[in-house]
């Protein structure tokens, strides 16, 4: 028969049961995946609609926290030269080398901090590996079967 393939250990392989079993499952991933995607769409717009105002105030949040640190700042070197025999140029100075330590220290933390971050990614890549293999060994066993 033409469906057929060559003898193999004196049987006749049929190819079509596996090539359509091999064919749903590749439409059945296909439209798994267009699915999928929909709904990441539709979560991603969802979610754009919801934050757009929070990050909005986030902004305008740090803005106004901005122009307070330096305010701040410049107040706390004001009070540092009242309090000593400091002329205002230095204790701006002071205060700003202050701030400059503080401000290294935060970003080292923060840096040792996103490192790590990037866990889950790792975690989601192995995942997908998983996922490609159990795909390729059930097309294995399908073949295989036939």
């Amino acid at each position: 028969m033409v469906s057929q393939a060559p003898l193999k250990n004196g049987h006749a392989q049929s190819t079509t049961g596996a090539t359509s079993r091999i064919a749903s499952f590749g439409r059945d991933c296909w439209r798994l995946i267009e699915l999928q995607s929909r709904l990441v769409q539709i979560d991603l717009r969802e979610f754009a609609r919801r934050a757009a105002g929070p990050i909005a105030a986030m902004v305008v949040a740090s803005v106004f926290s901005l122009a307070a640190v330096g305010v701040g700042l410049a107040g706390l070197a004001e009070l540092l030269a009242e309090y000593t025999e400091l002329s205002n140029g230095g204790a701006l100075a002071i205060v700003a080398a202050v701030a400059l330590v503080l401000t290294g220290a935060i970003i080292a933390l923060a840096v040792t901090k996103l490192r790590t971050a990037a866990a889950p990614l790792e975690r989601s890549k192995e995942e997908l590996i998983a996922n490609v293999q159990s795909i390729v060994a059930a097309l294995q066993r399908t073949t295989d079967h036939d």
